[in-house]
């Protein structure tokens, strides 16, 4: 009887239990680059693909009529999103402009999944015990089948899609004096990258202003709100971590050809400071409803972590305002304030995250 096949690693080769002129034996192959990834996924007991009835379920409802009628149709609003290079579901776009007043009018549109989704059917399940898309490095495990999450719920370039639209109108001083939030239907105009953006700000790149010249003055009024809602933070004494997020990029076999730490331009600090002002003006909204609610919550840290905290910190002549019981976030704000541009500065802030 043939015994069965079977695998051994010996570091990066695979062995493969076959018959040869000797008998039985293993024959050493190199591992695929990539099966690296693959076992790595297979570790941590993730699952790429979806069964059948759940692909069914989604391939079902990304051809269900979507009722226009019923929204607010911003599809001849300049809107766009702002996302990674290699980003495939787009969830999230912008837009903005100024009233007669001079406030700004800022919108933020986000896929409407939850029209394509029901609730307690299959794919919400499968939603359910995926928990959240994961982004291994030259891949995407997605929560939802491809047909939602890189079809109808990405908010591709020139299509019709169904969004949730927060617009908030905000002063020059960084004050949301109004806010309005609906179903809408956006087309965007265009898939803008973080590095495009950070070229035409930063570097002010020609061939960049010139490509996007029908969204160039939205872009650079989003700059300057984006400074002026920072500014509003800082003066509530909002904690700014500046921590370096590691970067790896693979060439086409799936090999490590950089290592090092993330770029964090403007454009990434632009869709921050949009996020930011669109969850809290949520959050207020139905706070204020006084309905059940998920909020996103920080506690308040414990007396003794903020002691140790400060003992720390004295090693690199640096001091924190305040008793360990009542400490503010704009006295922990100083402390990195104090750290920055300093050797200790990358350290000071992890120990407070």
């Amino acid at each position: 009887m043939e015994p069965k096949r079977g695998r051994r690693k010996y570091g990066h080769s695979t062995g493969t239990l076959s018959k040869t002129k000797k008998g039985f034996g293993f024959v050493v192959r190199e591992k695929s680059r990539a099966s690296d990834i693959e076992s790595l996924i297979r570790d941590a007991g993730l699952w790429p693909g979806f069964a059948r009835k759940v692909e069914a379920e989604a391939k079902s409802a990304a051809e269900r009529p979507c009722g226009y009628e019923t929204r607010k149709d911003l599809r001849g609003k300049t809107v766009f999103t702002i996302d990674g290079e290699d980003a495939k579901d787009l969830d999230d776009a912008v837009s903005i402009e100024k009233n007669e007043k001079g406030n700004y009018i800022l919108g933020v549109h986000i896929a409407d999944v939850s029209f394509y989704v029901e609730e307690g059917g299959r794919i919400d399940r499968e939603a359910l015990m995926r928990g959240n898309s994961v982004y291994p490095l030259d891949r995407v495990i997605p929560m939802l089948p491809e047909s939602l999450s890189n079809g109808v719920c990405s908010l591709n370039a020139g299509e019709d899609r169904l969004a949730l639209s927060v617009d908030m109108e905000i002063t020059p001083g960084g004050e949301i004096a109004g806010h309005d939030i609906y179903e809408s239907v956006i087309r965007s105009r265009d898939r803008m990258t973080y590095g495009d953006v950070s070229d035409i700000i930063e570097n002010k790149c020609l061939n960049l202003i010139k490509k996007y010249d029908n969204i160039y003055d939205e872009i650079l009024m989003m700059d300057e709100l984006a400074s002026v809602l920072k500014a509003r933070r800082e003066r509530r004494g909002s904690i700014d971590f500046d921590l370096d997020e590691a970067c790896i990029r693979l060439d086409d076999d799936g090999g490590a050809m950089f290592v090092g730490a993330a770029e964090r331009r403007i454009a990434e600090r632009i869709i921050e400071e949009f996020m930011v002002a669109a969850n809290e003006t949520v959050a207020e909204h139905f706070f204020r409803m006084n309905v059940p609610f998920v909020y996103r919550v920080h506690e308040r840290p414990a007396p003794e972590k903020i002691e140790e905290f400060r003992e720390f910190i004295s090693n690199f002549g640096l001091r924190v305002k305040g008793a360990p019981e009542s400490i503010t976030p704009g006295a922990l704000s100083g402390v990195l304030k104090q750290a920055e541009g300093e050797t200790c500065e990358g350290v000071v802030n992890m120990m407070l995250l």
